[in-house]
């Protein structure tokens, strides 16, 4: 009960953050922002990204003032590029339909070794599914994109002990019943859509780039003077 609490005055304190926010940014653009995003590229160390018409930008710090230093603007931005980048891999509805998928052939598949792996994805699956659906990921955390590939991590190392272990029934269908072989390539597709064969460290690493790029395109739409640009 303690964490629920904790977890209800975090977002608490993040929904009235990103309030006092959207009017900090509203005073300075003198319109009122198109979105607002809270941003942790360190942590514990919270700023914020505005989005106004045209589109131009505004970025401010944890004490709601203009950020002046452009590179820091840049960490800001890229963070929050990073996390919506980061959201588009993990599709909920995807993971989603692993974890169902899953749960429907650990009924069908007798083999009691294969049932096991089989749990283990999907235990792990709705690990992730409920990482992606927490509501605190309003916050593009660098520092909670960590847990979200921990979490990630966990699903593959599951799915590929469930691999190894069914392997003797991949290769002799005969002793499958039709319930379990279309149960097993219904969890197969799912797998695929779900992106469990992807490293997500990988590709995060791989967006990377792309997302300083875009930030420092961005940037060059602040609303405020950037000092180093």
């Amino acid at each position: 009960m303690t964490g629920q609490t904790e977890d209800h005055e975090d977002l608490e304190r993040l929904l009235a953050d990103l309030e006092r926010a959207a009017g900090a940014a509203s005073r300075v653009a003198g319109v009122a922002p198109l979105g607002v995003r809270a941003v942790e590229d360190r942590p514990g160390q919270r700023a914020f990204l505005c989005a106004f018409e045209g589109p131009r930008f505004l970025c401010l710090s944890g004490e709601l003032a203009p950020e002046t230093d452009h590179d820091a603007a840049v960490e800001v931005a890229s963070a929050a590029l990073l996390a919506e980048h980061t959201d588009g891999v993990l599709d909920q509805e995807a993971l989603q339909g692993l974890v169902e998928a899953a749960s429907r052939a650990v009924v069908a598949v007798q083999d009691e070794d294969v049932a096991d792996t089989i749990g283990e994805v999907a235990n792990a699956a709705l690990g992730l599914v409920d990482w992606a659906g927490d509501p605190m990921r309003a916050l593009a955390s660098v520092p909670a994109l960590d847990q979200g590939v921990a979490r990630h991590d966990a699903v593959r190392v599951a799915w590929a002990r469930f691999v190894k272990v069914s392997e003797p029934l991949a290769n002799d269908q005969t002793a499958l019943s039709d319930a379990a072989l279309d149960a097993l390539r219904g969890l197969e597709e799912s797998a695929g859509r779900a992106g469990v064969a992807t490293s997500l460290t990988e590709t995060m690493a791989d967006a990377l780039p792309v997302c300083r790029a875009g930030a420092r395109e961005m940037l060059d739409s602040h609303i405020t003077p950037l000092r180093g640009r």
